[in-house]
């Protein structure tokens, strides 16, 4: 009894190395966002709009695809979308929920985060802060950047964020402040102007303050997986199935190996119940060496069918890709498509 439970005990972990690469690929390609079809082609049809500098129909299709499902570069397009279409405090809210959401594998994590970056930055020198100034006396009139006087009262001034200058008038007396205007915050400052004092040369800006969130023109990244005015690339799930293809195929060698091992294994112990049959002696080694032959046959069988299996999934993962990259046929075509659900089939004839 012992004997057999060692037996059994020696298969499992046996099986279990078998079968770990396996699940430790499944969990590696788990770590990745695994887009539906619906969910590319509605990221794809965002891409297209904000190419085409459509960029409400953009946000439409992008929000439509995280309505499928979570991806990181959908978020950060999303965000890029809103910030081109000078909605900045929705582009900012875009960006914080790309490190969070599911990630795709190409571009990889870090490309996606450092491209985050670079957006964030753009963001906090084209988009909106509010500047507040406090003026001490009555009657006081400022301008900003060489614009026109207005009423010192308090009221909030949106402009662009970086430097501003503030000329305040009061007679003929003058003072200028010079202000850091921050993006998405409220800078608040005094303004008291003494008699007699005017206000240095250069107070202000020619080019005015901008109106608008605006974006600062096209940007160009090359061999780093993006393209275009600032978008990412398509999440491309034949990359993960290809991996997931050679590593099956890998598995199934093991597996025949495993296999191979057990069939001589099993041939040596049918050896030795044929030399204690002849022998005649030992009956419950005879016993016990036949059924060492059933459990390593049994074991070798188990692996020879899980190569196959491997082999077969592996290969069709490999060869599926490679036909669904190529020129589709007049005829009609096939293509993988990987799922919630699974890897299934798709296509027209």
């Amino acid at each position: 009894m012992e004997r057999c439970d060692r037996r059994a005990t020696g298969l499992l972990i046996a099986l279990a190395a078998c079968l770990l690469p396996t699940l430790a690929s499944a969990q590696v390609g788990g770590n990745f966002a695994r887009p539906t079809q619906a969910q590319l082609e509605l990221y794809m049809e965002g891409k297209k709009a904000f190419q085409d500098e459509d960029f409400s129909k953009a946000i439409d299709h992008f929000r439509a695809s995280l309505m499928v499902g979570d991806m990181n570069i959908t978020w950060l397009n999303l965000g890029r979308a809103f910030f081109k279409d000078g909605r900045c405090v929705e582009a900012r809210e875009a960006f914080d929920k790309v490190a969070a959401s599911p990630q795709v594998q190409d571009p990889s994590p870090v490309e996606v985060l450092a491209k985050l970056e670079e957006y964030r930055q753009e963001l906090k020198t084209s988009c909106m802060g509010s500047l507040v100034v406090a003026c001490a006396q009555q009657g006081v009139k400022i301008s900003v950047d060489g614009g026109a006087a207005r009423d010192c009262d308090g009221a909030a001034i949106e402009l662009v964020a970086g430097p501003h200058a503030i000329i305040g008038h009061l007679g003929a007396d003058t003072r200028r402040l010079d202000v850091e205007v921050v993006a998405f915050e409220r800078v608040e400052v005094a303004l008291e102007i003494a008699a007699g004092e005017v206000a240095s040369e250069g107070g202000g800006r020619e080019d005015g303050a901008q109106g608008k969130g605006e974006g600062s023109g096209s940007l160009e990244v090359v061999g780093t997986g993006f393209e275009g005015r600032g978008e990412v690339d398509e999440p491309d799930p034949s990359s993960t199935l290809r991996t997931l293809g050679f590593v099956q195929l890998g598995i199934a060698g093991v597996c025949l190996a495993a296999g191979v091992g057990f069939f001589f294994k099993a041939g040596g112990s049918f050896e030795e119940a044929e030399r204690l049959a002849a022998e005649g002696q030992d009956r419950a080694a005879f016993e016990a060496a036949v059924e060492d032959v059933e459990s390593q046959t049994s074991a070798s069988n188990l692996f020879y069918t899980l190569s196959a299996i491997m082999g077969l999934s592996g290969s069709i993962f490999l060869f599926a890709l490679d036909d669904s990259e190529a020129e589709p046929r007049a005829g009609g075509s096939l293509r993988l498509i990987l799922s919630p659900a699974g890897v299934g089939l798709s296509g027209a004839f």
